[in-house]
């Protein structure tokens, strides 16, 4: 059975998070997008700043947005709960704004492989806290039929995707510091 331990709620309970000061909207119904993030970019970075100070982590200089508005990422040491993290970070999404459009991109097979387990393995664990389950998928731009579900399905939905040069990158970027 799934626990909830502290390491795994910890990203949630501490204020301000980065979506502080957007308004809360839960109704999506539309299924083909996520609500608009009314929040300024200066915002959306200053929440993010925020959240890293009262972390002690390295703070953002801008915004990255590689895939949308802004990737957030999840870094945690092997083992010790990032799937959780980000699994529970969707539906807390969700609840509050009515997010229902995430990708999860990894570096590798493996790790893809690992993550489409654990989404499998905490799935009724979540429907428990949140009474939703979400529809989770690999990536594969040849399967029309599951992308043409993730993007007209109300429901939360979570595709990931590999992207081998992610590894390199981050690892050469680490490295360069």
């Amino acid at each position: 059975k799934t626990k909830n331990r502290p390491v795994e709620a910890m990203p949630l309970d501490f204020p301000p998070e980065p979506t502080q000061g957007e308004e809360e909207n839960a109704d999506n119904t539309t299924g083909f997008e996520n609500a608009v993030i009314f929040l300024s970019d200066e915002q959306l970075l200053a929440n993010i700043r925020s959240l890293q100070l009262g972390n002690n982590i390295k703070q953002s200089v801008e915004l990255v947005k590689d895939i949308g508005r802004c990737s957030l990422d999840v870094e945690m040491e092997t083992g010790t709960g990032k799937t959780y993290v980000y699994s529970k970070t969707i539906f807390e999404l969700n609840k509050k704004y009515g997010w229902i459009k995430f990708i999860v991109v990894v570096p590798s097979i493996a790790i893809r492989e690992g993550v489409k387990k654990s989404f499998a393995i905490t799935e009724e664990h979540f429907m428990e806290y949140y009474r939703k389950k979400a529809r989770f998928f690999v990536y594969d731009s040849k399967n029309f039929t599951d992308l043409d579900s993730f993007s007209s399905s109300v429901g939360i939905n979570e595709a990931t995707r590999c992207n081998k040069g992610l590894w390199a990158k981050h690892h050469y970027s680490t490295l360069d510091l």
